[in-house]
C-alpha cells in the first residue's frame, strides 16, 4: 500500500513538473538577456549597452521572476519534503537545502535589482551609475552561485545516506 509520501503521491508529480517548468521557463529569461559589458569598459559603452538591450534585459528578468515565483519554490518544497521524509527526524540536510533555496534566489534578487535598476534608466543611464550596477550584478550572482552549493550539498547527504533516489 503506498503511503501518502510516497514516490507516485500525485504532490511529488506536482513538484517534479514545476521543476521541469521552472528549466524551461529559465531557458527563455536567459535567452533574452544579453550579455552584459564588462564592468571596466569605456563609459560610452556602458551607456550605449543600457540604451540598445534595457528594454530586452528588462522582460528577460520579469520571465525569470515568473519562473521562480511560479516553479521555483514549489519544485523545491516538494523536493525538501521528499527529503525530509526519507531523512527522518531531525531531518537536518533537508533543511540545510532547503535554506539554500531561499538564499541563493534572494541574492540574486539582489543581483537583478542592481542591473534592471539601471536598465530601468536606459540611456538616461550614467556610467558610473551603470558601471557599479554591472560590477555589483557580478558579484552577487558570483556569491548566489556560491550559496546553491548549499543546496547541492544538503540533496547531495540525504540521497547519498538514504538512496531515495537510486532508479
Amino acid at each position: 500500500m503506498e503511503t501518502r509520501y510516497g514516490p507516485n503521491c500525485k504532490p511529488w508529480r506536482l513538484s517534479g513538473i514545476a521543476g521541469l517548468l521552472f528549466v524551461g521557463l529559465s531557458f527563455v529569461a536567459s535567452g533574452m538577456n544579453v550579455q552584459l559589458p564588462v564592468y571596466d569598459q569605456e563609459s560610452e559603452a556602458l551607456g550605449s549597452w543600457f540604451a540598445e538591450n534595457g528594454r530586452q534585459y528588462r522582460i528577460g528578468h520579469f520571465i525569470a521572476g515568473l519562473a521562480f515565483l511560479l516553479f521555483y519554490f514549489p519544485f523545491f518544497s516538494g523536493l525538501c519534503e521528499r527529503l525530509r521524509h526519507a531523512e527522518g527526524a531531525p531531518a537536518v540536510w533537508a533543511r540545510v537545502t532547503w535554506a539554500g533555496a531561499i538564499i541563493s534566489p534572494a541574492v540574486g534578487t539582489i543581483a537583478g535589482t542592481f542591473i534592471v535598476g539601471a536598465a530601468l534608466l536606459g540611456s538616461r543611464v550614467s556610467p558610473d551609475i551603470a558601471r557599479f550596477a554591472i560590477a555589483s550584478n557580478f558579484y552577487a550572482y558570483v556569491v548566489s552561485g556560491a550559496l546553491s552549493g548549499i543546496v547541492v550539498l544538503g540533496a547531495a547527504v540525504v540521497i547519498l545516506r538514504t538512496s531515495i533516489f537510486s532508479r
